[in-house]
C-alpha cells in the first residue's frame, strides 16, 4: 500500500487547476480498477492519493505520465497492521 503526496510547485492554483481535468482523466481507470483507495486535498494546498496493489515501480511509472508538471510527488509504502472495520475486507491488515 502507498501514500502519494502531490507537492505543487507553483503557487498559481489557477494554473494547476486547469491540469485537474486531464490529471483525473488519467488516474480514473485506476480508480476504476481498484489501484487507488481514494484521492483528496491536503490542507492548505496540497493533495494526497492511497493506492493499494501493484508495487512501488508500477505506482513510479503511473506518477512520471501525470498530467501535474506543476508538481512533485513523494511516495510512501506503508504496511497497515490495524484496519478499521469500514475498510475490514478492503484492506488486509499485515503482520507485527
Amino acid at each position: 500500500m502507498f501514500i502519494i503526496t502531490i507537492h505543487y510547485t507553483t503557487d498559481d492554483l489557477q494554473a494547476v487547476a486547469a491540469l485537474r481535468p486531464e490529471h483525473y482523466a488519467y488516474l480514473g481507470p485506476h480508480f476504476e480498477s481498484g489501484l487507488f483507495l481514494l484521492g483528496g486535498r491536503l490542507v492548505p494546498d496540497r493533495r494526497v492519493m492511497i493506492a493499494q496493489g501493484g508495487d512501488r515501480d508500477l505506482v513510479e511509472r503511473l506518477f512520471a505520465g501525470e498530467p501535474y508538471y506543476l508538481a512533485t510527488y513523494s511516495i510512501t509504502e506503508i504496511m497497515p497492521t490495524k484496519v478499521g472495520q469500514a475498510l475490514a475486507g478492503i484492506i488486509e491488515p499485515q503482520p507485527i
